[in-house]
């Protein structure tokens, strides 16, 4: 019988070549003992130039189809791999050379079906310095998630029976669906924290979604999901409250401001509907 690898790793990919092939090649390059399996998967059905460029690379290529967004891209890949753990590496970014064995190895120390590490961040080759804002935490992190989520998908491992608990990215997020995928898991889940600099983010491109306009639109629908949807203690739903009534009068103040009051009163009606 075949030996199945112990953690898939998953980078999903939209024209992007050859930030993709730096990518992959970080995940080749590990520092590793262990067997793992790298499903790319390319949400672009001209996928020729890709495969060109990835001929010789160890790795499985799949082709989802027409930009149907990073959730399903996600998905489908974790849908084609047969690893006990589950890692992503966006397209953007980069692990460094021992990120899969030393996170493996603190998650099987401590118990813990989820975790995720601390980054670097980098911009046109020099290091940006993070604000306390973004200081990631170890534990219950769920209050301080709804605020601000700082699991970043790249530095994120997780047991195969965790992502079928919680059946994955929503597909109908195009944006945020990570905010909302660890807002459900935080709610009910511990999130250990491996607090070394594995991975390398580089940020200011004009292509990354963080840059693309209507993210509070979709942070206001993942709170009113989990809302509806989610079983939250006393606490965790006063504070979703909180959270929720904070940012939806941010964005109805903003909206009516530039006359975009069809925008406003769509989210005034979903608060409603979460009451």
């Amino acid at each position: 019988m075949p030996v199945l690898p112990v953690v898939s790793v998953i980078i999903p990919t939209y024209r992007r070549i050859s930030q993709t092939v730096v990518a992959i090649k970080s995940v080749l390059n590990q520092k590793t003992t262990l067997l793992y399996e790298l499903i790319v998967v390319n949400d672009d059905v001209s996928s020729s130039e890709l495969r060109e460029a990835l001929s010789g690379l160890t790795l499985t290529l799949l082709s989802l189809g027409e930009n149907q967004g990073v959730a399903a891209a996600r998905n489908y890949g974790v849908s084609h791999s047969c690893g006990q753990y589950i890692a992503f590496l966006d397209s953007d970014d980069v692990w460094k050379e021992d990120k899969l064995e030393r996170q493996l190895t603190a998650m099987k120390e401590q118990g813990a079906t989820i975790s995720h590490t601390d980054e670097l961040w980098v911009r046109n080759g020099k290091e940006i310095k993070k604000s306390a804002l973004f200081k990631k935490k170890s534990g219950d992190i769920f209050v301080q998630s709804l605020k601000q989520v700082n699991i970043s998908p790249s530095t994120v491992m997780m047991s195969r029976s965790l992502w079928n608990r919680y059946h994955g990215f929503d597909e109908s997020f195009p944006l945020c669906e990570d905010y909302e995928l660890w807002l459900r898991m935080t709610a009910q889940e511990e999130v250990l924290l491996i607090p070394e600099e594995l991975i390398i983010k580089h940020a200011g491109h004009d292509d990354q979604l963080s840059n693309v306009a209507g993210l509070d639109y979709y942070r206001i629908k993942a709170l009113v999901k989990l809302l509806k949807e989610s079983e939250l203690t006393e606490t965790e739903r006063f504070e979703a409250e909180k959270e929720l009534q904070r940012k939806a009068g941010i964005f109805i103040s903003g909206a009516e401001k530039r006359g975009n009051l069809e925008k406003a009163n769509e989210i005034k009606k979903m608060i409603k509907f979460s009451q």
